[in-house]
């Protein structure tokens, strides 16, 4: 009778822990497939984290049949070699995983942010930018979405230089984050001549006045570079864009 209840708790040991096994494999996949900008993988991980931690019945029923067979003097398993205490430590082990790689994504981040030496303002203005000409909405700008970003803001750049750029500052990627895109313009706004270039390039534009109207604009732009400029330039009676006020505004010093 005690062979039979003892092969019946082996047998149930070895297949919860066959299960276990591949439920962790599983996660362990999942949590190595995450993907995407640092604040996406973080709240990926996030999630992923939490939903192991509701997970932890798994490992409690494997140790209540551990002790069961423990009681009962059954110290081998025939069905299988795994033991509760490895698979205690593959399941703490995914959860340290999971911060370990929060952890390092916060610390890359703070690195990035402190390298940049973005204040709270440039942050805003950088993500309104990145936002209105990220068209797909995939969190990235693709080359043709950043070379229109660009314009909007006096940089003129070829479809080559926009290449050289990308594979620059993404790392050989076809497309930039917002964390890659605010790095490059805060070296961009560090340059002590981007101003008065910028404002130059206006007064060609315009023909030498001080303001542009938008048909000027359209002329050398195309539409959805104008749009993003005359919905944040400032608008006379004669309507009119103040480009001056706008390199102003692009790079005020505190």
């Amino acid at each position: 009778m005690h062979s039979v209840e003892f092969g019946k708790l082996n047998r149930e040991f070895a297949q919860q822990a066959e299960s276990f096994s591949k439920w962790a494999e599983s996660q362990r996949a999942a949590v190595a497939g995450v993907s995407g900008a640092p604040d996406q993988q973080i709240a990926s991980l996030g999630e992923l984290q939490s939903q192991l931690h509701t997970q932890s019945s798994k490992v409690d029923e494997l140790v209540q049949l551990d002790h069961a067979l423990a009681e009962r003097g059954v110290m081998n398993n025939p069905h299988t070699s795994a033991d509760v205490n490895s698979l205690k430590l593959e399941y703490d082990g995914l959860l340290s995983l999971c911060q370990t790689q929060i952890s390092t994504l916060e610390r890359e981040q703070a690195k990035n942010k402190e390298a940049s030496g973005l204040d709270a303002a440039q942050a805003a203005e950088f993500k309104e930018m990145f936002s209105h000409f990220d068209k797909d909405n995939n969190n990235q700008l693709e080359k043709h979405e950043l070379k229109a970003c660009l314009s909007s803001l006096g940089y003129s750049k070829t479809d080559a230089e926009i290449d050289a750029i990308v594979k620059e500052v993404a790392g050989g990627r076809s497309s930039m984050r917002f964390d890659e895109f605010a790095t490059y313009m805060a070296k961009q706004h560090d340059r002590s001549d981007t101003a008065v270039n910028m404002r130059e390039a206006f007064k060609i534009v315009a023909g030498g006045k001080n303001s542009v109207s938008e048909n000027e604009l359209r002329a050398v732009m195309d539409n959805e570079t104008v749009n993003y400029l005359v919905s944040h330039m400032q608008k006379d009676a004669n309507g009119m864009y103040s480009y001056d006020q706008w390199c102003n505004a692009q790079y005020a010093t505190n």
